[in-house]
């Protein structure tokens, strides 16, 4: 069990890869290398889910903790032999690389034919779909990522996904209640929204 400070890279992408981590608890992203050499913010992992996808022995993407982290670090020998002794492990570990995928391609859906509220809008529903970032019994989701993880994310400006905020709460669809935190209010209109239909006013004035 290994704890990650906020900022800090787990892995480098191309580097060798040695182990692959179980998250305890926190949030991380991951980042991949473009054509032009910079890197973009491709997912967010939370707690259970498995970081440190490989392919010829070296790791497909960067790995940065968001918040605090706690990663179970699992050595990528000692993973082959688990997986040759306890067959049922593997299609837990199928299982997860499937989330993985589903989540990668309903970024590439949205990011091709959302406009800038639907995708923030997706980002939120997607924030709320993970227990670990709601607190308490209040109704309130926490947003760990900065405003540039989330842009880099959805493919956006910094300025974008200000403004998408703030539309969505004049909308009524959240509340705002903090820069960190945030409440549904409007269930139905935010899955309209989700549902690509148009979802009222927020996209007969959106450019």
């Amino acid at each position: 069990v290994r704890p990650v400070k906020p900022g800090a890279r787990l892995f480098e992408a191309r580097d060798a890869a040695h182990a692959i981590f179980n998250i305890v608890s926190g949030v991380a992203k991951v980042s991949e290398i473009l054509a032009d050499g910079s890197q973009a913010t491709v997912a967010f992992f939370f707690a259970d889910d498995l970081l440190g996808m490989f392919e010829n022995d070296r790791y497909v993407y960067s790995a940065t903790a968001v918040t605090p982290l706690t990663v179970y670090c699992l050595p990528t020998d000692v993973l082959e032999r688990l997986l040759q002794r306890e067959p049922s492990l593997q299609l837990h570990f199928l299982c997860k690389l499937s989330h993985e995928l589903r989540a990668e391609q309903r970024q590439a859906i949205a990011l091709g034919r959302f406009g800038a509220a639907q995708k923030l809008a997706l980002f939120l529903d997607f924030l709320s779909r993970h227990p670990q970032m709601h607190t308490g019994g209040s109704g309130l989701i926490s947003i760990p990522m900065t405003r540039a993880d989330i842009a880099d994310y959805l493919g956006l400006a910094t300025e974008s996904v200000s403004r998408a905020l703030h539309r969505l709460q004049r909308e009524g669809i959240i509340e705002l209640v903090s820069p960190q935190q945030f409440r549904i209010r409007d269930c139905t209109r935010l899955e309209r929204l989700l549902g690509g239909d148009g979802g009222g006013s927020v996209f007969r004035r959106e450019a």
